[in-house]
């Protein structure tokens, strides 16, 4: 029989205290732990997995975490190895394997996550990739490099925006072109903003003054000529020409005449629109321009599910596509439907109060708030003398207007302020982590990062604090 050696039998025992430690660190959620004034990571019942011995520690992304010591930062593994040195002023996070870092000199490079250097700290600033491209800049000029470290364009640009997609623009001198994640320059430089960002696969672009819209080949295919134009949604491009709004078709062809004062977006196949600033000129087209409900009310909103609010001369009234009053409602102003109710208000804009109503014009939350949001998820934001509140449909005030602040809700939790101090409420309005924080972050995978007293640590959604 073989024997085997005590030596044999404790190295054994401690690869596998080793082996069983790192395959809990693989598949156990890792949180950052602050123990007096440095950081490690422990597990979720507060276990330590990673000792504390870094003066910060940022979330684990993607098997990774940034940490820093005294002499920079970082990065580590879930079993707590240091993949990357800390030896850098900054580091952001790892992108398609690859982060940038900030050498204590001022110059930036990128590393790879076995902290082999992809890219020498050789660039004045540099950026993570986006959609694959990362801008860079040496010598006063821009350019971008791709995940192998290769720059696709060598710095030479004045400017450089980050890549839409496939698409970015550059700047030489005053003018701008569009240029391609395939290494392109796919417009001359003829354009006067970076703000070239494509819809439905058309870009709205200015040159010389004027706007029109360019196709992924930069080939321009509505002309420069026009005032102003939007980006396309649902087939239609609003464009302005002489001080007046129109829409066209992704051919150029102008179905709207440029004749309104204003035109909304495409909503359940109506379009919202105004000839003039003021007085009963506003109405509804369809997607083929054509004035489908009279251009007769004050204003207008769009539809939700069939119905839409309109004003003409003090009458406030609820209609149907074909235009026809369904229901006269009586109150001063009011909002569009959103999620079957509408904010609506009694009284002038100065003094007058707030509430909701349904799909028939009844009132389902009495007009007694200073100001009223539209509803979300089934709650709506509310204010009574400066405090914020939220009601439910049935007009229950679920959370009392004591808050100085509502965020919004992230994994299902709101920031709070109240008394100079900031918790979080759920979606039910309950106060669930008490306001006691003198600062508090939103919830991005079951942590938030929050301050008190000068610490900054993590809690979960219970309210655990992850501190000793």
């Amino acid at each position: 029989m073989k024997r085997f050696s005590y030596a044999g039998i404790i190295n054994l025992a401690i690869f596998s205290l080793f082996f069983s430690q790192n395959l809990l660190a693989q598949k156990t959620k890792l949180i950052s732990f602050l123990d007096g004034d440095k950081y490690g990571f422990v597990t979720p019942d507060k276990k330590i997995v990673i000792p504390c011995k870094y003066t910060r520690a940022l979330p684990f992304e993607n098997g990774f975490a940034r940490v820093r010591t005294e002499a920079g930062y970082g990065f580590i593994n879930t079993a707590g190895k240091e993949v990357v040195p800390c030896q850098y002023e900054s580091a952001m996070l790892f992108e398609q394997g690859i982060a940038c870092v900030e050498h204590h000199n001022g110059k930036y490079g990128f590393t790879d996550t076995t902290g082999k250097m992809v890219v020498p700290c050789i660039y004045d600033e540099a950026f993570s990739l986006i959609n694959g491209m990362a801008r860079v800049k040496k010598n006063n000029k821009w350019g971008f490099i791709d995940k192998t470290g290769k720059e696709v364009f060598p710095p030479q640009y004045d400017e450089a925006k980050e890549f839409y997609s496939a698409m970015a623009t550059v700047r030489k001198g005053q003018k701008w072109a569009v240029i391609s994640n395939s290494g392109n320059e796919i417009t001359p430089f003829q354009y006067d903003n970076g703000y070239i960002f494509y819809s439905e696969g058309l870009a709205n672009a200015q040159r010389d003054g004027k706007y029109g819209y360019l196709d992924s080949s930069g080939k321009e295919v509505v002309p420069c000529t026009y005032a102003g134009t939007l980006l396309f949604k649902n087939g239609l491009g609003q464009f302005k020409k002489d001080s007046k709004c129109g829409f066209m078709d992704r051919s150029g062809k102008e179905l709207a005449p440029p004749q309104y004062y204003l035109i909304g977006d495409p909503v359940e196949g109506l379009i919202k629109a105004s000839k003039e600033s003021y007085g009963r000129t506003s109405g509804y087209l369809d997607m083929t321009g054509k004035e489908v409900i009279p251009f007769e009310f004050d204003f207008v909103t769009d539809f939700e599910n069939g119905l839409a609010i309109v004003r003409k001369i003090a009458t406030i009234s609820i209609i149907d596509k074909t235009g026809k009053e369904m229901v006269a409602t009586g109150f001063d102003w009011a909002d569009a439907f959103h999620e079957g109710l509408a904010v609506v208000r009694q009284g002038d804009f100065t003094k007058g109060k707030k509430g909701f109503i349904d799909r028939t014009g009844k009132l389902v939350v009495p007009c007694q708030y200073d100001d009223a949001k539209k509803f979300l998820n089934g709650l709506a934001f509310v204010v009574r003398n400066d405090n914020w509140g939220m009601v439910d449909k049935t007009g229950k005030e679920i959370t009392p207007c004591t808050y100085f602040v509502i965020g919004g809700f992230e994994e299902g939790l709101a920031r709070v302020k109240k008394n100079g101090k900031w918790g979080y409420i759920d979606e039910k309005g309950k106060e669930v982590i008490p306001c006691k924080y003198d600062d508090t972050g939103e919830f991005k995978d079951g942590i938030a990062l929050v301050e008190r007293d000068y610490q900054e640590f993590y809690i979960d959604k219970k309210g655990v604090e992850y501190r000793k």
